[in-house]
């Protein structure tokens, strides 16, 4: 960085090669994005295992609301948080990427419609083989219900072992959410 020396009162104006002056971001704003990336990350985790949405679908909409915003013209970002440019981009992706996209499976769940009840008996059980749900307890049930849906029928292992033991029977509500993906209302063994 050069520095521009008044003659007149010695002052020192920093300046960049362009003659141009760096927008002062404000100070609450890495706070801002830190904060956003684990509630949204916390919330998404949250969001999926309640919503038959596959990783690579919630990849998508996460890419989706995450470029949504670097589509706005820099010109006009730059009136609202005065930033440079790369960092918009960051904001847009730590920031609001993992928001939006929480929002979406939460709008998903809260207006959710048509509740559908049913009984399964489970055939039998067993513990997850893959890395991510290792710890599961993963149920199948009569008639391949919920074969699709894998995330309705895993539980933590720990939790839900005794209830799974003492227990014959499965009884869900799915409902369909706002956008089309199912949302498993609420469960429990019988």
């Amino acid at each position: 960085m050069m520095r521009n020396i008044s003659p007149n009162k010695g002052t020192f104006n920093p300046l960049k090669m362009d003659n141009t002056s760096e927008p002062d971001a404000p100070k609450w704003l890495p706070m801002a994005m830190a904060s956003s990336w684990f509630i949204g990350l916390i919330l998404l985790f949250w969001l999926s295992s309640k919503t038959d949405i596959s990783f690579t679908d919630t990849l998508k909409w996460f890419a989706f609301f995450a470029l949504l915003f670097t589509l706005i013209p820099y010109k006009w970002m730059v009136k609202l948080l005065p930033v440079e440019y790369h960092f918009m981009v960051i904001i847009n992706v730590m920031a609001l990427g993992p928001i939006f996209t929480s929002l979406f499976l939460f709008l998903n769940l809260a207006f959710a419609s048509n509740p559908v009840t049913v009984t399964s008996h489970i055939d039998y059980y067993h513990s997850g083989n893959e890395q991510f749900n290792g710890n599961d307890l993963i149920l199948e049930l009569e008639n391949d219900a919920l074969k699709e849906q894998k995330t309705f029928r895993s539980f933590e292992y720990g939790q839900y072992i005794n209830d799974v033991v003492d227990n014959k029977n499965y009884t869900y509500t799915i409902e369909k959410g706002l956008f089309g993906y199912d949302v498993l209302v609420d469960f429990k063994f019988e």
